[in-house]
């Protein structure tokens, strides 16, 4: 005898998966192994359209069973009598589960599925979907209200792909949403509210490493069904992250929990009670406790089981810059200024531990005296509390708030500096808190820093399987290596706007050279490494690169000048990039993979649409990113916050951009050409004053009006041409902005740009040949009102491409500018079919006559006088014959 059944007080989800294993096995009866929900009870008394052929309890003879399919559960000790039956060797045991592992789950089952879905109806609806197996709609409403109740409509944590997967099949299948909407929308009886009401004026929030998590607790002489449910209700109504309900009824203590919070697993916790279920959603039954000593024990196991939700090490910005307390007050005010910080921690000269702070206020006011050379020893503040490293969020804003410290240095065991906490750093978690509600750390937004999100699932979207096993490998090698290791800059930001990138940048805080290197001889890659930036480049076999740095700050000794590089923490690290949206992070340890971090408000920017500079002195130490601002604006449609607009004016009026060396200013108008239409760029870079600081002396607007445009539209022409040879888009625009200037002041611009000077002069002379030739070909076209093709070819073959797009941009000519797209589609292809060994054959001696034959036999063939291989000989031979 084959039997079919599932767990006591069976829901939705039991009744409708088993209803879909009797598909599989067709013999077997139906039996619960005790009572049902009172849901379960009310759907069969009101809905006598959907009557199963279940047999009761007492009609089974135990001993006549030889299979024991169990459905949505594997604990022995939830299946009644049945439990007797898993241990028999004669008889076969089959599990289908959704549930985590848990003590007391059954191990003697011949065949098992365990699946991580949100309701194991949908187990059982993908195996009759794969076996073809058909499904009747009575039985797919029964399947749906099974999907929809384990996931909450759909809506819980644990809700799966393959729970939607399998409604919508089910709809397929005749599944009657009305029906379903009647069942799952049920309202509470009278003792079912008056449940509800004692178990929220109960409600006590207790704080658990950081946690908040609310405890309700009831006592019942009756047993009052659904509790579960109540429980449900009670924690959407309030809004609660983690609750847990102790309710006691006819003597046994029945705990609830429900956790939005990933930190919080409350199906791991109530394993201690015997009990389990999901990390968001679990039950326990106690027989043997009281309903005081189930709430001690359970919070008892809360301090044990529960994780931190932030701690002072998640929290810090790391490391932290120090001062000795021998140094000046002098040394104090270059580290402050340099490094544009307002606090230094004091540390020991000799064992480097924390022995005070010191403000820049004190330093300032200390130099303002003439106290430059006194120690910082004696002007810091030692009225001040640490705070260890794995303090939690309540001790960090204990000591910020209410013993209000702007500043918090985090010590390890050796009472050493390895971290600071700042006000600002405990706001941004304060109000991500505040916004998010009690639900800030479920696990679609965990957070530990502010603005963290779950860029997992894009990584998936937008990168390739092998890239993803890279990205691992980095992780998991940074974490042997003790370091955290980062995604960072445009292909993050790229993520979010669904835009392809591959230009992958690896930040590490720590040693991203050693990092680097130690993945280039695990995986077989090079590694090129540039010590004085803190950078490598770790090249693969099939050339895929790269580039590692190691989380560093910058400073300039002048404003435009080229930086100077130190270690730092990663905060600091972004904070020295050029806009807020190239300041995302996505963490690649193992345990973080996926995690996107925002400190400087990028999610706000990319949503605004708007370009940012992280401080007001952006401009003055790098003036190039005055190129990328405009650039980025144009190119992602954003536009250019007001307070960044201010400061690319104020550094243009101070004149930064001629500070500029001409490689970093040709580098910007490199990458700015390389976009598909510079034009909008271009225009903007005029609308500001930065064109003509670049090119001093050309009429800007004349050339963007005309020449530029027409530059654009041949060089998209040519690339629709989908020809072999490679061009260099910022020439041809460079000629252009050129086009209608003196030698004397082409040549001063090309040196203020840094060309080469090899380079410089190829430039230049190439430029004069192009005009010359532009102007040959105007005489030509001209005189004969036609251009013959050879004459073409011999005018512009001399020439680079860039030279000939150029001209073909430049010319007013239509009869010209179609002799030239024609020369650079076919006729500089065009050879002669005979060669030297045909000469040869025809009895010349070899010679510098050959080259001479051979390429009038080109023109022969480029103006119409040949045609094929024949043509050409009896040429040749008429040649040969007039020379005799």
């Amino acid at each position: 005898m084959d039997i079919i059944t599932t767990h006591l007080n069976a829901d939705f989800d039991a009744l409708a998966s088993m209803l879909a294993a009797r598909h599989l096995y067709p013999e077997a009866l139906m039996v619960f192994p005790g009572s049902q929900e009172k849901s379960i009870r009310n759907f069969f008394l009101h809905s006598y359209s959907y009557a199963y052929p279940f047999k009761k309890m007492k009609e089974i003879d135990l001993e006549q069973v030889t299979r024991l399919i169990i459905v949505d559960t594997r604990q022995k000790e939830r299946i009644g009598k049945f439990a007797d039956l898993v241990d028999r060797p004669e008889v076969e045991v089959c599990l289908y589960d959704h549930h985590p592992d848990s003590p007391g789950d059954i191990t003697t089952s011949l065949e098992e599925v365990i699946e991580p879905v949100g309701a194991n109806v949908t187990i059982m609806v993908e195996l009759l979907r794969r076996k073809n197996l058909k499904i009747m709609p009575d039985e797919a409403t029964v399947m749906m209200i099974g999907i929809y109740e384990d996931t909450g409509s759909l809506t819980y944590d644990t809700t799966s792909v393959r729970d939607f997967q399998a409604a919508a099949y089910l709809l397929q299948q005749g599944a009657n949403l009305q029906m379903v909407a009647d069942v799952i929308n049920t309202t509470l009886d009278r003792s079912q509210v008056s449940l509800l009401n004692d178990l929220l004026l109960s409600a006590r929030e207790v704080i658990v490493h950081g946690q908040r998590i609310v405890i309700v607790e009831a006592s019942r002489e009756a047993y009052v069904p659904e509790a579960a449910l109540i429980v449900h209700r009670l924690r959407d109504m309030e809004k609660i992250a983690v609750l847990f309900a102790l309710i006691r009824m006819e003597h046994k203590v029945y705990l609830i929990s429900r956790s939005r919070n990933q930190h919080v697993d409350v199906g791991h916790i109530l394993k201690h009670f015997g009990g389990g279920g999901h990390q968001s959603a679990a039950a326990a039954v106690s027989r043997e406790l009281t309903l005081v000593q189930c709430r001690e024990k359970l919070l008892a196991v809360l301090d044990k089981e529960v994780e931190p939700s932030l701690i002072a090490a998640d929290l810090m910005t790391s490391p932290v810059l120090t001062v000795k307390e021998d140094a000046t007050l002098a040394d104090a005010a270059s580290l402050l200024t340099k490094y544009n910080i307002n606090v230094l921690p004091v540390v020991n000269n000799d064992n480097h531990t924390l022995c005070g702070i010191i403000t820049r206020q004190v330093v300032e006011k200390g130099v303002y005296h003439g106290l430059e050379q006194v120690q910082v020893g004696d002007y810091m503040t030692t009225d001040y509390q640490p705070v260890h490293k794995n303090a939690d969020l309540l001790q960090i804003q204990e000591m910020i708030v209410e013993r209000n410290q702007r500043f918090l240095p985090v010590i390890d065991e050796k009472n050493q500096v390895i971290g600071a906490i700042t006000r600002k750093d405990l706001l941004g978690v304060l109000h991500a808190q505040a916004i998010k509600g009690s639900d800030f750390h479920n696990e679609a937004n965990s957070s530990r820093k502010m603005g963290i999100k779950n860029a997992a699932p894009l990584l998936r979207e937008q990168f390739s399987n092998q890239l993803i096993d890279i990205l691992h490998k980095i992780g998991d090698l940074a974490d042997e290596l003790g370091v955290a290791v980062f995604l960072v800059g445009g292909v993050v930001r790229d993520l979010l706007r669904r835009q392809k990138n591959l230009d992958i940048d690896i930040v590490v805080e720590g040693d991203g050279i050693a990092l680097a290197q130690a993945f280039a001889k695990r995986y077989n890659c090079r590694c090129h490494i540039h010590s004085t930036f803190q950078t490598a480049v770790i090249i693969f076999p099939d050339n895929f690169k790269i580039d590692v740095a190691s989380a560093r700050m910058e400073y300039y000794d002048t404003p435009a000048s080229l930086p100077k590089v130190s270690g730092s923490s990663l905060k600091v690290d972004l904070y020295r990039r050029d806009f807020t949206i190239n300041t995302l992070v996505i963490c690649l340890n193992r345990k973080r993979f996926g995690e996107m971090q925002d400190h400087f408000g990028a999610f706000r920017d990319l949503k605004e649409k708007s370009i940012r500079v992280l401080h007001n002195l952006s401009f003055v130490e790098d003036p190039t990113r005055i190129f990328r601002a405009i650039r980025f604006e144009q190119k992602f449609g954003f536009s250019i916050g007001r307070q960044t607009v201010h400061l690319i004016n104020n550094a243009i009026k101070m004149g930064f951009i001629d500070r500029l060396s001409g490689v970093r200013i040709i580098n910007e108008l490199k990458m700015i050409c390389a976009e598909t239409n510079p034009l909008p760029i271009f225009r903007r870079l005029h609308h500001f004053g930065v064109l003509q600081q670049v090119f001093p002396g050309i009429k800007i607007e004349a050339c963007l009006e005309n020449l530029l445009p027409a530059v654009r539209d041949v060089i998209s022409w040519y690339e629709y041409l989908f020809l072999d040879e490679k061009i260099e888009k910022w020439q041809v625009y460079l000629l252009g902005i050129l086009n209608d200037v003196e030698h004397e002041l082409a040549a001063s611009l090309a040196n203020r740009l840094n060309l080469e000077q090899s380079v410089a002069y190829e430039f230049l002379n190439l430029r004069r040949q192009g005009i010359k030739a532009a102007k040959e070909l105007t005489r030509e076209y001209l005189a004969s009102r036609r251009l013959k093709n050879s004459k073409l070819v011999n005018v512009l073959s001399p020439l680079p491409l860039e030279i000939n797009l150029y001209i073909l941009a430049g010319h007013n000519q239509r009869e010209i500018k179609r002799s030239i797209s024609n020369y650079i589609t076919t006729l500089q292809f065009i050879r002669p079919e005979l060669s030297g060994d045909d000469l040869i054959a025809l009895g010349l001696d070899p010679g510098p006559e050959f080259k001479i034959i051979l390429n009038q036999l080109k023109n022969a063939r480029l103006d119409g006088e040949v045609k094929d291989r024949d043509d050409e000989l009896r040429l040749v031979k008429k040649w040969i014959k007039e020379k005799k």
